[in-house]
């Protein structure tokens, strides 16, 4: 599980590179639950980055992640992020 505030736009990677082998990524895919924005995503051939923002404080969000390769393999993964602002103080 990852943690941001609801202000806050951070980036979270996802590396294939042991996953992969000799294969690369030939095409990236994320697909987030409502309420949470993708603000930008880019791949190199062994990994992905996205950028979100936004959510709501104290929801958890499902950001999924596929990429094809060029063996014809598709790998798939969830991430989980919850919005969780800060307490006056901490």
């Amino acid at each position: 599980m990852k943690y941001k505030s609801s202000g806050s736009k951070l980036s979270y990677v996802h590396d294939l590179t042991l996953a992969l082998g000799d294969d690369t990524i030939t095409s990236s895919t994320w697909v987030l639950d409502s309420g949470i924005t993708n603000v930008s995503d880019t791949n190199t051939v062994t990994s992905a980055t996205i950028t979100v923002s936004g959510g709501t404080n104290g929801t958890t969000y499902k950001l999924r992640h596929s990429v094809d390769t060029a063996g014809g393999l598709k790998h798939v993964k969830d991430f989980y992020v919850k919005v969780q602002d800060q307490r006056a103080g901490d």
